[in-house]
């Protein structure tokens, strides 16, 4: 059964690391003006982008139904790794400007949640989260959450 308590406490975490990091963004024109240059980058890549998420929904949804909950996490972690060069690589024709601020973006939507846990899981060990992703069942059905937001917020309630 769904904890609402828990579903509610992990659901603001990360709405306060977006909120944060927009909030930033908003704050003076030249980050405005950045944002919106990378938004442009974005939104010509956006297929190949929402590939990147799609593909990230699926790793979270195999790793809901991973038997062995102490490991959710640190695959979550791992499927982060992969997904992050996998989003920057898929801006095809974007400046050096827009893809680090594209970066700077998803690093501060991730920084208070992901961040916080996923310290000893970086792209420098990913020996160890080879292995591990190789571990996630595979999620072929329908998405139960089309965004991947709530599917780790679903994984955080199932431990």
């Amino acid at each position: 059964m769904l904890n609402k308590r828990a579903f509610f406490s992990n659901n603001l975490l990360f709405q306060y690391g977006v909120t944060k990091a927009n909030r930033a963004y908003c704050s003076s024109i030249s980050r405005k003006e950045s944002f919106h240059r990378f938004g442009k980058c974005a939104n010509r890549n956006l297929k190949a982008l929402t590939q990147t998420s799609v593909d990230l929904n699926r790793r979270l949804h195999g790793i809901l139904q991973y038997n062995d909950p102490k490991m959710r996490i640190p695959m979550v972690c791992c499927a982060y790794t992969v997904f992050k060069p996998a989003a920057l690589e898929a801006l095809k024709g974007c400046s050096e400007d827009e893809v680090n601020g594209f970066e700077h973006l998803i690093d501060s939507y991730a920084a208070d949640g992901l961040s916080l846990v996923c310290s000893g899981y970086t792209a420098e060990e990913s020996d160890v989260c080879n292995s591990m992703l190789k571990k996630i069942p595979k999620w072929n059905k329908p998405f139960n959450r089309k965004a991947f937001f709530y599917t780790v917020v679903d994984i955080l309630n199932s431990l």
